[in-house]
């Protein structure tokens, strides 16, 4: 059985006749007479009775109709959502996450990406930065998230977007002042994270004070962004965090921003150099999208 037939049967019971549906087919009627034949013989049963007047389903041909244009419809279908496949529209993305990006920059490119892409979804895993690219690999995950990874050979990484760093501190540390002066953190007990997956936040946050010239007194490293908040919270020390932090509503906590330091953390995606997944390759057009937009 083929579709070409499927199709000439539907063309004839919709027309009652074979002329007409040649006419609605653009093709010759012994062509469309000799298929229809051919499927008769095929099912083993007559789905018309012919008269000179036309033709008329028979009880067999009536049932066949009903499913002959689910088939159709199914087939439609089937290519539509293949054709959508190719082109990055559907399927389900796999995203390696660590840190803090899961707070802004995550969901901003998950919505634009399910807007442009509603019959994809998508699929979150936290994963610590050292094992995303191996992930990648494995193809467990197509894409992952964080700051500062290291080069690893066939692992492309892409700056998403670059964050100002401020000092989150507890309520009672602050005396109404909206900034700080570097100069003003020497001797305060700092609270870094996160404690592994180096280079790292912490790494840098370091790295940008002793340039200017203070030696940060770290007394915690946290293993996260929400252990490092409960620690400011309940006035341990002050903690260097992304912008995007300040979004947050952590009770007991305030933020100031550091005068003089410009310089940024950057957020990064990573996928495999040689994935050529449309689904991936859409994930990424919707990532530039959402953070080049002016």
């Amino acid at each position: 059985m083929e579709l070409r037939q499927i199709r000439y049967f539907i063309a004839v019971a919709e027309e009652s006749s074979f002329s007409e549906a040649s006419r609605r087919l653009f093709v010759s009627q012994p062509p469309i007479t000799r298929q229809v034949r051919q499927l008769e013989e095929e099912l083993g049963v007559q789905l018309f009775v012919r008269s000179q007047k036309g033709v008329k389903l028979t009880d067999a041909g009536s049932v066949f109709l009903e499913e002959a244009r689910q088939v159709l419809t199914h087939t439609r279908l089937a290519a539509e959502r293949s054709q959508a496949a190719g082109r990055g529209q559907i399927g389900k993305l796999e995203i390696g996450y660590f840190g803090s990006p899961i707070y802004s920059v995550i969901p901003a490119v998950i919505r634009r990406f399910c807007a442009d892409n509603p019959l994809a979804s998508v699929s979150l895993q936290p994963m610590r930065k050292r094992d995303q690219p191996d992930a990648l690999r494995d193809r467990r995950i197509h894409v992952g998230f964080g700051r500062y990874y290291p080069h690893a050979a066939g692992i492309e990484i892409e700056t998403v977007v670059q964050e100002s760093i401020v000092l989150a501190t507890s309520d009672s540390h602050v005396t109404g002042a909206k900034t700080i002066r570097p100069k003003q953190l020497k001797g305060e007990p700092m609270i870094v994270f996160p404690q592994t997956g180096r280079p790292s936040f912490a790494d840098e946050v370091i790295r940008l004070l002793r340039e200017e010239g203070i030696e940060p007194e770290v007394v915690y490293e946290a293993a996260d962004l929400s252990s490092a908040m409960a620690m400011t919270a309940a006035g341990q020390g002050v903690c260097p965090v992304p912008e995007s932090v300040t979004r947050l509503a952590w009770p007991n906590l305030c933020y100031l921003r550091i005068s003089s330091i410009s310089a940024q953390s950057p957020v990064s995606c990573v996928y495999l150099s040689n994935n050529d997944s449309p689904l991936l390759k859409s994930f990424i057009r919707s990532v530039r999208a959402e953070f080049d937009d002016p």
